[in-house]
């Protein structure tokens, strides 16, 4: 997948240095960052872990939708080496897990970049893309960091 005119999501890099028009639903959770190497470019986001090994999360309204469209969905994660177990990553449409999901994975922290992929047919002109970061550790008193870059949402079958 590609990050050029078939990317239908503002800033899917963050490499304006800002968090717009991403936004989060906990204060202070989010911060876009040039501290850890990026997947490309020179930014990415920093999401902060919820104790109790909760999922914080970074939503963009999709605005531009075709209705019964499919559309494929990529971000690329990397679960900072720390002491969690491991974090799902979840990527949904709406702002709740219980709306409909585009794709989950389980990963090991690690510094490397792995790609969370997955797919959804619009039912609405507008909706919201949610991702969320949980981790998991013996001891759930700690936050844990999630990275996240270079996010794609696109008309199945777009080629520029």
């Amino acid at each position: 997948m590609s990050t050029s005119g078939c990317n239908i999501l503002s800033n899917p890099s963050f490499e304006t240095g800002s968090l717009s028009p991403w936004f989060t639903t906990a204060s202070d959770v989010a911060r876009v960052t040039t501290a850890t190497p990026a997947y490309t470019g020179n930014h990415s986001l920093d999401l902060t872990t919820a104790i109790d090994n909760s999922p914080n999360s970074f939503s963009q309204t999709l605005s531009s939708l075709n209705r019964s469209t499919t559309y494929d969905f990529s971000v690329q994660v990397k679960p900072s080496v720390s002491g969690a177990e491991f974090c799902h990553i979840a990527a949904y449409l709406g702002l709740n897990t219980t709306s409909d999901t585009i794709g989950t994975a389980d990963l090991e922290p690690s510094d490397q970049w792995t790609a969370l992929t997955g797919g959804f047919t619009a039912n609405r002109s507008a909706d919201v893309l949610t991702i969320s970061a949980a981790c998991t550790s013996p001891d759930n008193s700690y936050t844990w960091q999630v990275y996240f870059d270079e996010v794609v949402v696109e008309r199945s079958g777009c080629s520029d």
